[in-house]
């Protein structure tokens, strides 16, 4: 049984799709970067489109930076800690 027919989920047009793709491709390509952002972006805020990271000081900033170039996207933004921060359960 699909998704779809559990109503889980819609039909999605083909340029909704192409988006979940971009989006995939962009978490990828931040996983596989996720090292070098620990250590070059220390301390700041950061987003990537289209393999494009946009890197600053606040969220705000980083925001606008995103929407000048790529106006339809919406960025997700995450904060790079200073230090590597560990979760003790």
């Amino acid at each position: 049984m699909a998704l779809k027919d559990l109503g889980i989920i819609e039909e999605a047009s083909m340029e909704e799709l192409e988006e979940l793709r971009r989006d995939a491709e962009d978490v990828a390509w931040w996983n596989e970067h996720s090292h070098e952002f620990e250590t070059r972006y220390r301390g700041k805020h950061l987003t990537v489109i289209n393999k494009e990271v946009f890197v600053g000081d606040g969220y705000n900033e980083v925001y606008e930076q995103a929407k000048v170039k790529y106006p339809h996207e919406e960025p997700f933004i995450d904060h790079i800690p200073y230090e590597k921060e560990i979760l003790i359960l």
